[in-house]
């Protein structure tokens, strides 16, 4: 069951900011390392005020809204590059704006 598999528990991430990793069973540890990077945390409803705490969180939304905002541009720029890459951040970020992952 146990395998000296370690993981963040992301429920101390959330409620207690505690971001250590601790021992989990195997099965949950392949579920948190699986669902790690997908964005499925919406911050704003979970604790509306953990941005006025977490200067990094809100570091990293003013930078996402920048980014978005920055689409305009570059798909106005004829040498902006790849259409293609420019779309995907777009839609990366109109998809996930408030939503995080535990490696956020």
């Amino acid at each position: 069951c146990h395998v000296d598999d370690l993981a963040v528990i992301p429920s101390l991430l959330l409620y207690n900011w505690d971001g250590r990793q601790y021992p989990v069973a195997k099965s949950s540890y392949r579920f948190l390392q699986l669902a790690r990077s997908q964005p499925i945390i919406k911050l704003r409803e979970f604790n509306p005020k953990i941005f006025e705490f977490v200067e990094q969180l809100d570091e990293v939304m003013t930078l996402r809204k920048k980014l978005y905002y920055m689409h305009a541009y570059l798909s106005a720029c004829q040498r902006a590059g790849d259409d293609e890459l420019v779309e995907k951040v777009v839609k990366f970020l109109n998809d996930r704006e408030y939503l995080c992952t535990l490696t956020d």
